[in-house]
């Protein structure tokens, strides 16, 4: 391939895709922006603070019971030979398993709620918002993931605006009568159960997925694919999102509130831009290796880091160089000051991140080498979590920051380590 074509060597339904999705992703990030705009503003720090941690809970508790099972799912549902592109025995089977993991993760929480265990600083009711936004995370979750792999964007754009237009709408009308964070969890919990609903009932592979009865087989084989990822969702998620448990461990809620923020808009921004390449993109990826083999499916994946960085390397200059104005305008000039002097580490260490999750495990994935996406993120937390407080302690937040950067970045580097040994270069050479 020449180097013309090298940048445009997608096919075009994979742009025509990553156009919709964008799009999509587009409005939806918009709508999620304002949601954290006022968030900021009708919120205290203490209570922002509160709601980053609920909201980061859920999510971990959505990793731990249902994420390894959709990554598993975007792997192995993809059947080429069906009309939809979609195996409908094994979506079936995706089904099952996910009801089983709902049932033990909601066993598991309301225990915990009557035994009066939650997590430190919060009464143990807050465990039943986690649950609703965890489980409502998994339906929609899967809804979203058939459309992509079914290479319907307009349906995937469609249920991405949808739920954050509902949160954000029904979320403002709860904060406005007194409920706090917890009636903007439970509005965006709401919104995805009703999009959801919608998506299942307009879509007759749903139907018959439904009333299917696929082998055992089927069952064991999406369990054998998956299980290592049990324990890698929640670590890539822990990486993500343990920086504001460390500060709030440290320095308090107040704290907190004031790190989410900033952290916040640089996750939505840059993870805005690079999901919407990476949600195009993912699919196409799995066919290339299923249909022509590695070397083709990695070239395609030089590709799409080229385009990664292309798209994210401007969205970080921005941030490295206007990090005053864009924190007064976005968070408001109260945070104005301290989010400015957080946000340009906070790209540097974002952009890392994303790229271990969007290219090198990626890889990983392709190559069904599942336990090794594990790596990365032990290599961050391992760095993170004994020098956090000695981070904070000396150099404030700006000093966790810092320490955040480099987390991130020796995580970064054990990805690629390992992502070209499943996918070695003169393997690449060669073909």
């Amino acid at each position: 391939m020449n180097r013309k074509g090298f940048l445009f060597g997608y096919s075009g339904s994979l742009f025509s895709s990553a156009l919709i999705t964008t799009f999509g992703l587009g409005v939806s990030s918009a709508l999620n922006l304002a949601g954290l705009f006022l968030w900021v503003r009708l919120l205290s720090p203490a209570e922002f603070g509160l709601f980053s941690l609920v909201t980061g809970a859920a999510l971990m508790l959505n990793a731990l019971g249902f994420e390894w099972l959709r990554l598993a799912g975007a792997r192995s549902l993809t059947d080429p030979s069906t009309p939809t592109g979609v195996s409908t025995e094994r979506l079936s089977a995706w089904l099952h398993v996910a009801a089983l993991l709902a049932i033990a993760l909601a066993v598991a929480v309301l225990a915990a709620t009557f035994t009066g265990l939650a997590l430190p600083g919060l009464p143990p009711r807050w465990n039943l918002v986690m649950l609703l936004l965890a489980i409502s995370e998994m339906p929609f979750a899967a809804v979203t993931l058939v459309a992509r792999l079914q290479l319907r964007a307009t349906t995937y754009a469609t249920a991405m605006i949808g739920r954050s237009g509902l949160a954000l709408g029904a979320g403002a009308l709860l904060v406005h009568a007194g409920s706090g964070p917890g009636g903007i969890v439970a509005a965006t919990a709401l919104a995805q159960f009703a999009v959801t609903g919608v998506l299942v009932a307009r879509d007759p592979l749903w139907r018959s997925a439904l009333t299917s009865s696929p082998p055992l087989a089927e069952h064991t084989g999406l369990v054998r694919l998956g299980a290592p990822l049990v324990a890698g969702s929640a670590l890539a998620l822990a990486a993500a999102t343990i920086d504001r448990y460390l500060v709030a461990a440290t320095l308090g809620l107040d704290a907190a509130g004031r790190f989410s923020a900033p952290a916040e808009l640089v996750a939505k921004t840059l993870g805005f831009a690079l999901m919407a390449l990476n949600l195009a993109a993912y699919p196409m990826l799995v066919r290339t290796y299923e249909r022509d083999g590695p070397a083709a499916a990695d070239r395609a994946l030089d590709r799409n880091l080229v385009l990664l960085l292309a798209i994210g390397a401007p969205i970080l200059l921005a941030f490295l160089l206007l990090p005053g104005p864009l924190a007064a305008a976005l968070l408001g000039p109260s945070a104005g000051a301290e989010s400015a002097s957080l946000l340009p580490l906070l790209a540097v260490a974002a952009l890392l991140r994303l790229l271990v999750n969007f290219h090198f495990a990626v890889a990983l994935q392709l190559a069904r080498r599942m336990a090794l996406t594990l790596a990365p993120s032990l290599v961050t937390l391992a760095l993170l979590i004994p020098l956090a407080r000695v981070a904070i302690t000396s150099g404030g937040l700006g000093g966790f920051v810092r320490l955040l950067v480099v987390a991130q970045g020796a995580g970064a580097v054990s990805a690629w380590l390992l992502a070209r040994r499943a996918l070695p270069r003169p393997a690449r050479r060669r073909a």
